[in-house]
């Protein structure tokens, strides 16, 4: 474990930002567009392995250069966990493993390169711009945004609720410290509680018209709230019921299959459940 460390946290987080802002465009995205971290990786030809070891992500400099991440973390955080390996590609550091325990007891604020990292990743996931649609298309501001509101905006980019909350008071400036220990209180299984009207377990993913996400990936204990007048493929989702305004829909099959409504459609990935293997295989269908 890495010793705490006196360095310029402005100019690392302004140097992340230059590369989290060059690494978009390379890959030809706009500046608010949502990007899944494990396609990007595919995009630049480093190879992304999902492991069943218990740790955070690792990355094994090259050549040729590998991303291993826990399958046994929740999606978001596994989509988080390799936009930061990435970051340690990037900025060229040498092999790195982040181990669930290093989590625990050194906060990434304290160590240069895992702060280059994160900052890295967070401004890679969220984009300012990005960030600052997906409120304004709502009719939402960050400050005053209700935990399931900003959960909600957590599922536009791939991450979750507590990422978010994080960087938008961390890297973004955009919720005061005040309200930021307040939101961070709050659990996801209270806010799925507070969106779907009961306790459930399994992990929620929210899509629909104030997303614009080309893709939303999920897996097959995922549950997903679309529009209610959401069409849907059958033999790949099933609905469970309405919820409000909403349809409460679970994954059946592993595959690639789109969802529609007014104005709005995107493709939902389905891979297996704590998948092993290359990510970029992660939702093929069996055979």
């Amino acid at each position: 474990m890495r010793k705490p460390t006196y360095f310029d946290r402005t100019a690392h987080a302004k140097l992340a930002l230059r590369m989290a802002c060059d690494v978009r465009n390379d890959l030809n995205l706009e500046d608010d567009e949502p990007v899944s971290a494990f396609d990007a990786c595919q995009h630049l030809g480093l190879n992304v392995r999902f492991t069943d070891i218990n740790m955070e992500g690792m990355y094994k400099k090259g050549p040729p250069a590998k991303i291993f991440i826990s399958a046994l973390r929740p999606l978001p955080r596994r989509m988080f966990n390799c936009a930061h390996e990435l970051g340690h590609h990037l900025f060229e550091h040498g092999s790195t493993i982040d181990e669930l325990a290093d989590r625990k007891t050194l906060k990434s604020w304290q160590d240069p390169i895992e702060f280059l990292a994160d900052s890295f990743a967070g401004h890679f996931l969220m984009p300012a711009i990005g960030l600052k649609g997906a409120f304004n298309r709502r009719g939402w501001k960050p400050e005053t945004a209700t935990p399931a509101q900003l959960y909600a905006v957590a599922c536009d980019f791939g991450v979750g609720y507590l990422t978010l909350v994080t960087h938008l008071h961390f890297c973004n400036g955009k919720i005061s410290l005040n309200r930021f220990n307040i939101l961070a209180k709050m659990s996801p299984k209270r806010i799925r509680h507070s969106l779907l009207d009961e306790m459930s377990d399994k992990p929620l993913i929210i899509a629909g018209t104030s997303s614009i996400a080309a893709s939303v990936d999920i897996e097959l204990n995922t549950q997903v709230l679309l529009p209610s007048d959401t069409v849907y493929d059958a033999t790949h989702l099933r609905l469970i019921r309405p919820v409000r305004n909403a349809l409460l829909l679970e994954p059946t099959k592993v595959g690639v299959t789109k969802v529609a409504a007014k104005g709005w459609s995107s493709k939902i990935r389905i891979s297996r459940e704590a998948y092993v293997g290359l990510s970029k295989f992660r939702y093929l269908e069996e055979l």
